[in-house]
This record gives structure tokens, C-alpha cells and sequence, in this order.
């Protein structure tokens, strides 16, 4: 998939660590990436987004990394018109 975003793979880096790192309007965004019905986040995740206090993004499928890259776009235009 490509949608003009640059994509760092984290997910050899372990403790909890999220997948992927995305640069999206200027911005880093962390990702972890599930699949299957039945996921969770394992306890070295959950201590992870508590100690750096900081929004890890889950996606389970294609679908809503491509809905989530298009509302961040959308807000961030819309931010850029109002300034």
C-alpha cells in the first residue's frame, strides 16, 4: 500500500515496543499492527504507552490504516486553512 507516508519498522526492537513508526503532515505516529479476532496487547505494550504517555495507534486491518491516514490529512488541512 502507498500512500505517501515513510514507514520505520520497530518491531524487532522489543519491551513492548509498537511495529511501526509513520511520518505522516510532519508528524511521527506510533502503530501496532493486529490481526486475528482475538488480539490483545501484551503487558510489555501496555507498560510501554503508560511510560512514555504518548498515543500508540491499533489497526487490525488495511482498511483502517487507509480511513486513519485520510482523517489525519483532513484535520490537518483543515488546521492549515484556519491558521
Amino acid at each position: 500500500m502507498r500512500m505517501g507516508v515513510a514507514v520505520q519498522n520497530l518491531s524487532q526492537v522489543g519491551c513492548g515496543c509498537p511495529d511501526i513508526c509513520v511520518s505522516l503532515c510532519g508528524q511521527w505516529h506510533l502503530i501496532e499492527i493486529k490481526c486475528g479476532p482475538d488480539w490483545k496487547l501484551r503487558d510489555s505494550q501496555i507498560k510501554f504507552q503508560k511510560r512514555h504517555n504518548a498515543p500508540v495507534h491499533v489497526f487490525e486491518n488495511e482498511e483502517q490504516v487507509v480511513e486513519w491516514v485520510n482523517r489525519v490529512r483532513r484535520v490537518q488541512r483543515t488546521d492549515w486553512h484556519q491558521a
